[in-house]
């Protein structure tokens, strides 16, 4: 069974590439394995929570770049209609 230490990080808010995005939590699975708690938001769609696995903070970044891209794809493809149906899955 692993065992779960979470890592206490204050809420955080921040901005990639024109998506905010807040960072809920992090929990630490193990030496170099954490998942990281966030909830994406652009323009007036809001994703539910999702959780990206990382070994470091550049692993981290660069995860977090995609799922931004990804929720500003839909929203471009389209519309909010879209992208919300997507992103609350």
């Amino acid at each position: 069974m692993v065992e779960l230490t979470k890592v206490i990080v204050p809420p955080l808010r921040t901005v990639v590439d024109g998506v905010v995005v807040d960072i809920i939590e992090v929990l630490k699975i193990s030496d170099n394995d954490y998942n990281v708690l966030c909830i994406a938001r652009y323009k007036d769609v809001s994703s539910s929570p999702f959780f990206i696995n990382a070994s470091n903070t550049e692993e981290f970044k660069a995860k977090l770049k995609v799922e931004v891209s990804k929720l500003k794809l839909f929203y471009f493809l389209g519309g909010r209609e879209l992208a919300e149906e997507v992103v609350r899955r």
